[in-house]
C-alpha cells in the first residue's frame, strides 16, 4: 500500500509543479496578438508591459511607434506610407521616420512640413513622399521612395539614377502635393 502511496503522491506533486510552472509562465507572457476583423485583416502584437505595438503584415513585423500608427491602414495609399516610415535604409539602424524627424528638428530658420503623400504607380507600386520647404522662395525639398506592397519593400528614389529618371515626374507631382 505504501508504494501505491507514493506513486500517488509522486503524481499529484508532478501535476502541481506542473501547473505552479504553466502559471508563472502564461503570467509572464507579455504579448497579447490581436487580428483586426474583415478583408485584408492585419495582426498585431502588443506587449502589455510597456503598451509597444507591432504590425505583423507582410511575411515581417515593423514596431507602431506613433499613435496614429496604430489604427488600421484602410486604403493601399497608407500602407505604402507605412512600409516608408518603417523603412530603415542599408547600413543604417533607424526607421526612416525618424531620420526625417532627427533632420528636420536640426534645420533652422523657416520650415512648412507638408508631410507624408504616397502616389499609385501601378498595381503595385507607389511613390510615397516626405516632404517640407524653407518658407517663400524656395523650393520643395523632400524624400521620395518607391515602396512595392506585393513584395513588401521600399527603396529610396534619391541616389539611384534608374530611379530618379524613371520617377521624375512623379516626384515632382508627389512633392506638389
Amino acid at each position: 500500500m505504501t508504494g501505491m502511496y507514493k506513486n500517488l503522491i509522486l503524481t499529484l506533486t508532478f501535476i502541481g509543479l506542473l501547473t505552479a510552472c504553466l502559471f508563472v509562465y502564461l503570467r509572464g507572457d507579455r504579448y497579447s496578438l490581436v487580428a483586426q476583423a474583415g478583408e485584408g485583416g492585419k495582426v498585431y502584437k502588443i506587449d502589455r508591459h510597456t503598451g509597444r505595438v507591432w504590425l505583423i503584415d507582410y511575411g515581417f513585423s515593423i514596431e507602431i511607434n506613433e499613435q496614429a500608427d496604430r489604427k488600421a491602414s484602410t486604403t493601399p495609399e497608407e500602407e505604402a506610407i507605412t512600409l516608408a516610415k518603417v523603412y530603415s535604409p542599408p547600413g543604417t539602424s533607424s526607421s526612416t521616420a525618424d531620420t526625417i524627424h532627427n533632420w528636420l528638428e536640426a534645420k533652422k530658420g523657416t520650415l512648412r512640413i507638408y508631410g507624408w503623400k504616397a502616389r499609385k504607380v501601378d498595381d503595385q507600386t507607389y511613390l510615397v513622399g516626405y516632404t517640407f520647404d524653407e518658407g517663400p522662395g524656395t523650393n520643395v525639398g523632400g524624400w521620395v521612395f518607391e515602396v512595392n506592397l506585393e513584395a513588401g519593400f521600399v527603396r529610396s528614389v534619391k541616389g539611384d539614377q534608374e530611379l530618379e529618371k524613371k520617377y521624375a515626374d512623379w516626384a515632382q507631382t508627389v512633392k506638389k502635393q
